[in-house]
C-alpha cells in the first residue's frame, strides 16, 4: 500500500530538520599554527590532546579543526577571515603574528600561545592584565642567561651578530633586551634586519668577518629559514646560537630557553577554562628554563663545548634534524 505523498514529504522534512539540528550542535574549536616547527608542532599536538582528554570531542558535539599556514604569512588574513566566518566556539592562535591577526577579527574567545611579548604585540596593556575573552601563554626568553651561555663558551668574543625581522613584535622585544644586556658582558650587538626568508643568507654574509657569533631569537621569519642560516654558519665556521629549543635540534649550537614541554598542556587548559565559561584568566608564563645543546652543530662550526656546560645540559642532540 502506497503512503500518501504528504506523509513521505513530512517525514523527509523532519529528517532534514533533525539533520540541521545535529549540524548546528557541532561546536568548532579551531587551532591556527603559523608553520611546521618541532616546538610549534608539539604545542599544537599537546593542546589538541588535552582538549580531547577533557571531553572536547565528537562525542560531546565538539570538532577540532587544525590549520597550518606552512610559514606563508601572506595567507594569514584570508585564513583568519574564513575561520571567523564559521563562528567557532574558540580560536587557538599559535605564534604572535597569528594571535595579532585573530584578535583583530575574532568574535569568540581566543587563546594565544607562545607570544613572547603580548604588550608589544598589542594584545594587552600590561603583562598582568586580564581580559574577559582573551588569555594565553607567553614564552618570554631569559636573554641574559642566553648571553651568559654564549660568553661562557666564547669568553674572548666581542661582537654578536643578530639577524631579525623588525616586523615581528617578538624580535623588537628581543632587540631592546639584547641592546641593554650585551654591553654588560663586553659585547657589541651588530643587527641585520630581514623582511623575508630569502634575505637571510644575504644578512648572514654581511656578518662574515664582523661577528664572532650569530644569535637569532624567537623570530618566526628567521626560524622559517633557519636551515639556510645553519648551512652558512657550518660552511664559514661561524657559531650560531638560537633563542628556542626547536632551532637547536635543527642546527643551532645551543640555547638557554624556556621549557616548552608545558606550553601545549597550558594552552589546552586555558582553552578548556574559556569554553566552560570562565573569564578574566591570567596568562601563563613559565618559570623553568633548560639548556639545550647540539654537539653535531658545535663540531661542524668548530666549537668545543666546555665539560661543565655539557654536564649540566638538560637536552643534548648528537645529530642535526633536516
Amino acid at each position: 500500500m502506497k503512503k500518501p505523498l504528504y506523509i513521505v514529504l513530512g517525514f523527509l522534512l523532519l529528517l532534514g530538520i533533525f539533520s540541521c539540528d545535529t549540524i548546528k550542535k557541532e561546536k568548532k574549536i579551531v587551532i591556527i599554527n603559523l608553520m611546521q616547527h618541532p616546538v610549534l608542532d608539539s604545542i599544537q599536538a599537546q593542546t589538541k590532546s588535552y582538549l580531547l582528554r577533557n571531553n572536547y570531542d565528537k562525542a560531546h558535539n565538539y570538532i577540532i579543526i587544525e590549520k597550518n599556514l606552512l610559514g606563508q604569512k601572506e595567507l594569514l588574513s584570508t585564513v583568519v577571515n574564513e575561520v571567523v566566518s564559521e563562528n567557532p566556539e574558540i580560536i587557538i592562535a599559535i605564534t604572535t603574528p597569528v594571535a595579532q591577526a585573530v584578535i583583530k577579527k575574532a568574535k569568540c574567545p581566543v587563546v594565544f600561545s607562545v607570544v613572547t611579548d603580548p604588550v608589544e604585540a598589542g594584545i594587552m596593556d600590561s603583562i598582568n592584565q586580564t581580559l574577559p575573552l582573551i588569555t594565553g601563554t607567553s614564552d618570554v626568553f631569559p636573554y641574559e642567561k642566553q648571553i651568559k651561555l654564549i660568553k661562557a663558551i666564547h669568553p674572548n668574543s666581542k661582537n654578536v651578530g643578530m639577524v631579525y625581522d623588525p616586523g615581528e613584535a617578538a624580535s623588537r622585544f628581543a632587540l631592546r633586551e639584547l641592546q641593554k644586556i650585551c654591553p654588560k658582558y663586553g659585547l657589541e650587538l651588530i643587527i641585520k634586519p630581514v623582511t623575508s626568508v630569502v634575505e637571510i643568507p644575504i644578512a648572514a654574509r654581511s656578518l662574515y668577518g664582523k661577528a664572532d657569533v650569530i644569535f637569532v631569537s624567537s623570530d618566526n621569519t628567521v626560524i622559517a629559514g633557519v636551515s639556510a642560516l645553519v648551512s652558512f654558519c657550518i660552511k664559514n665556521k661561524i657559531p650560531l646560537y638560537v633563542g628556542e629549543t626547536g632551532s637547536v635540534e635543527k642546527g643551532g649550537i645551543a640555547t638557554c630557553s624556556v621549557s616548552y614541554g608545558s606550553f601545549g598542556e597550558a594552552t589546552g587548559r586555558l582553552a578548556a577554562q574559556l569554553l566552560s565559561g570562565k573569564r578574566n584568566i591570567p596568562i601563563y608564563i613559565p618559570s623553568e628554563f633548560e639548556t639545550v645543546i647540539n654537539m653535531k652543530a658545535a663540531s661542524m662550526m668548530g666549537v668545543t663545548i666546555p665539560e661543565n656546560i655539557l654536564s649540566t645540559a638538560n637536552i643534548v642532540y648528537t645529530e642535526i634534524k633536516k
